[in-house]
């Protein structure tokens, strides 16, 4: 689900965000993480999945293990010069 937050720090028209349940596996989304460019990794069915903040998947990572249950994005301590190596994923 995703909301509109009012000023006052409440929630209005809540509408559905992903439907997890067309996916094949097990599973629910979980251990959701942001982006800076507002893309939403999650744990899911058969692996992580990556949304775009329209709630489209634009990836799926399938993954051995029997059911992931929390993903981690953080920067690593090493020196580098690409954003997309400063940003790594943990599987936890």
């Amino acid at each position: 689900m995703r909301f509109i937050v009012e000023p006052d720090g409440s929630i209005a028209n809540g509408e559905v965000f992903f439907d997890s349940t067309l996916l094949a596996g097990s599973g629910a989304p979980d251990g959701m993480k942001l982006d800076i460019n507002g893309n939403l990794y999650c744990t899911g069915p058969g692996g992580i999945l990556v949304l775009t903040r329209m709630g489209n998947t634009s990836g799926r990572s399938h993954l051995q293990s029997s059911r992931p249950i929390s993903i981690g994005v953080r920067r690593t301590a090493r020196r580098s010069t690409s954003p997309r190596e400063r940003a790594c994923i943990e599987f936890v």
